[in-house]
């Protein structure tokens, strides 16, 4: 945001720092610069006295990008005053992996409770948590209401990683070898088994997988279900027991925390 994106007030600001009478308003870009210069020493409490002015003057945006390591419990250094109540959007590009983490803003170290400790799924996408704070110096994971914390591809699977907790994940999956393992009751048909894997790391328990795919070979219907938090396996009728490799399009439902 643009220092001359900053809407004005003509409403004095009296609260014994600088001289009395000092506005938080300016007629130009530098007038203004400097005043915003005044109120961002006040101490954190007049701030808090002052909430009304502050949310109509919009002080800083609380969206801050993080490019640390995700093992690196300081995710850095940030600009910008937090009210009380108010929601920060962190977004690392790293993810994180770290039990403890903290994030500094205007020289406060905040602690941050609450934050998930899961790795990202690839390197082409970031993490993206809500914080609240809610005490000087801590700043506590927001779940609800339910946003996309991660997304991207893993393999032939595309994914969502929700705050809520939630994780769903979708994809044709091909080349699952399926083969039979006997005739199945006295009507000429074979049940073929076969197995796939899920994301690597994406689930934290077993999933519920379901798919919908007509084949002309299949006669009695297909299913699928799952074996771990990594791996599935296909079930399906066929009125031959010739083994081949099919592609299935699959839909998972799971958890990720």
């Amino acid at each position: 945001m643009a220092i001359t994106d900053y809407k004005v007030t003509a409403t004095p600001l009296t609260v014994g720092v600088g001289s009395a009478g000092d506005l938080l308003t300016g007629s130009t870009p530098a007038e203004l610069a400097a005043n915003k210069a005044i109120f961002d020493a006040f101490p954190d409490a007049i701030k808090t006295e002052h909430d009304d002015l502050i949310d109509y003057i919009d002080v800083k945006p609380l969206s801050f990008e993080s490019t640390v390591a995700a093992a690196t419990a300081n995710k850095g250094s940030f600009s910008g005053w937090v009210p009380t109540g108010a929601i920060i959007d962190l977004i690392m590009t790293n993810g994180n992996t770290a039990a403890a983490p903290t994030i500094t803003i205007d020289s406060v170290a905040y602690t941050i409770s609450g934050m998930p400790t899961v790795a990202k799924m690839s390197t082409s996408t970031a993490q993206a948590y809500k914080l609240k704070k809610t005490g000087a110096d801590t700043l506590v994971f927001v779940s609800l209401p339910d946003y996309v914390c991660e997304y991207g591809t893993s393999g032939e699977w595309k994914y969502e990683r929700r705050s809520n907790g939630k994780c769903l994940s979708w994809g044709k999956i091909t080349g699952i070898s399926i083969t039979s393992s006997g005739s199945f009751g006295s009507g000429g048909l074979y049940l073929h088994n076969g197995t796939f894997s899920f994301p690597s790391g994406l689930f934290n328990v077993d999933p519920e997988p379901f798919c919908s795919y007509s084949l002309s070979t299949v006669t009695g219907g297909i299913f699928v279900y799952s074996t771990s938090a990594s791996a599935g396996g296909v079930q399906l009728l066929r009125s031959n027991a010739t083994a081949t490799t099919i592609g299935v399009p699959i839909h998972v439902i799971g958890t990720w925390r």
